[in-house]
């Protein structure tokens, strides 16, 4: 399981933070989510796996996706 989290300006002016989560897996014989997360530059986005959650998180909490 992996999440995306993706910030954006937006608004008229640029002006309002937009932020966004996905989630999804990785499966044989179809495409990623994000092929090449280096080549977005007009937000900025974030995957993280299900075990990064979880270091990120600490050992003592169970992540369930």
């Amino acid at each position: 399981m992996l999440g995306y989290v993706s910030l954006a300006a937006g608004g008229l002016a640029d002006d309002v933070l937009t932020a966004n989560v996905t989630f999804c897996s990785r499966r044989p014989n179809r495409p990623a989510y994000v092929d090449d997360i280096e080549a977005y530059t007009r937000e900025a986005l974030m995957e993280v796996s299900q075990q990064e959650a979880a270091t990120l998180f600490g050992k003592g909490v169970v992540v369930k996706w």
